[in-house]
């Protein structure tokens, strides 16, 4: 398993099981497929978060191949894992075409409760922040939402604005959106 080891792509080393021939092969057993998903979704996620991507093509996918063992995921496959992504919540198609995904590293319900934590903490009630400053500000560098996508980000602020735990004010572009946290 040296190999693995000297496989880094993007300064991420793939976990050891990447090196092993049936995973690139969609499991028949029903339950043993669904661990193997599991372990893909993992590994598109943990490498989209080492590397800060929102995106993803799989088409380009470095971690489908994998040639110290001459193994690679078909086309077929390859499918099966993205959808997989997808129903999981996940991953959505950012295209009509089909060729590009938002990776969801946290479901906008999740997102939502960290970022209300953040602000109760933080003691920020009555505070406005531009949307901006909360996906890429220096006041939540330690937070768990720092760097998310702001996408998913405003998503969750509208579920926290439908449960009057703020307000989004529109700006001049939605970097510039402004969000005022209310104490609930």
């Amino acid at each position: 398993l040296n190999f693995i080891m000297a496989t880094r792509i993007g300064g991420f080393s793939p976990p050891e099981f990447w090196g092993f021939k049936p995973f690139f092969t969609i499991q028949p057993v029903a339950a043993t497929r669904e661990k193997q998903l599991k372990l893909w979704r993992e590994l598109i996620l943990q490498y989209c978060i080492h590397n800060n991507l929102h995106s993803l093509v799989p088409s380009s996918f470095p971690f489908f191949k994998n040639s110290a063992i001459e193994r690679e995921l078909s086309t077929d496959n390859v499918n099966v894992v993205v959808n997989y992504i997808i129903k999981s919540g996940n991953a959505e198609w950012e295209d009509h075409n089909h060729t590009s995904l938002r990776i969801i590293w946290k479901t906008p319900e999740a997102l939502a409760g960290e970022v209300y934590q953040w602000a109760l903490q933080q003691e920020v009630a009555g505070t406005v922040f531009t949307l901006y400053e909360l996906h890429s500000g220096e006041e939540n560098q330690d937070s768990g939402f720092h760097g998310c996508d702001p996408v998913i980000l405003r998503r969750a602020l509208e579920l926290l604005q439908s449960a009057d735990k703020c307000r989004i004010l529109r700006g001049a572009t939605p970097d510039e959106d402004g969000v005022k946290f209310l104490a609930v």
